[in-house]
């Protein structure tokens, strides 16, 4: 379901929602409550850090919007209650991609001295 749910939010964020502060995002992944109730949905944007707290302003706007039209594409039971939430895992993986390569080029100077 939360795959499903992810398709279907990226898909409505492209063509449905009309908001120039949300810029391009993607949905990176879905988190459903046990019972289905809710669903936190994790993105990524590649707008300026300072545009960033407009986007998700303009996301968590849309949020009722986007499980409305979300309603008319899938069939469940219930269709869960929204948050948007800014998935911040590429930007601690690259931080922790650039600490190791600190520590490498420490560990090369090292061994050349």
């Amino acid at each position: 379901m939360s795959e499903e749910i992810r398709h279907q939010v990226s898909i409505i964020l492209q063509k449905d929602i009309r908001d120039s502060r949300i810029g391009f995002v993607t949905v990176t992944r879905v988190d459903m409550s046990p019972d289905l109730k809710s669903a936190d949905i994790f993105f990524t944007s590649i707008d300026r850090d300072d545009a960033n707290e407009d986007g998700l302003a303009a996301l968590k706007a849309s949020a009722g919007l986007v499980r409305r039209l979300l309603a008319k594409r899938i069939r469940i039971k219930f269709i869960p209650r929204i948050t948007f939430i800014r998935d911040d895992s590429k930007k601690a993986g690259n931080k922790i991609d650039e600490i190791i390569d600190i520590i490498h080029k420490d560990k090369e100077i090292k061994d050349g001295d």
